[in-house]
């Protein structure tokens, strides 16, 4: 695993779905990817590439997030860079993504 996805999290999300659905309970789940939040420092992780290059403003990502709960989707990628990593992580083989991450980590 890496930046790209946590597929555990989304299997678990999707599983909560449709357990719930039968109850008219909708699930989000969200891939926030780096967001600008204390969590980068925090994790001393602040000045690595990914947090260089990609970082989102917390209230865009709100903004997107809440727009596409509210239409009912069960997977929120907002920003086309996070949405890129995640396409590619799902083509790519595993040796390429854990290299990539490494690189993006620095």
């Amino acid at each position: 695993m890496g930046v790209f996805q946590c597929p555990d999290i989304m299997s678990f999300s999707n599983a909560l779905c449709g357990e719930l659905g039968k109850a008219g309970i909708k699930v989000t789940t969200l891939c926030p990817g780096a967001t600008e939040t204390e969590f980068a420092a925090k994790a001393n992780i602040q000045n690595t590439l990914l947090f260089r290059i990609a970082v989102m403003k917390p209230e865009k990502v709100v903004g997107i997030a809440y727009r596409k709960m509210m239409k009912g989707r069960r997977l929120v990628i907002p920003g086309i860079y996070n949405k890129l990593l995640v396409l590619f992580s799902k083509v790519m083989p595993m040796s390429l993504i854990n290299r990539i991450t490494i690189l993006m980590m620095k």
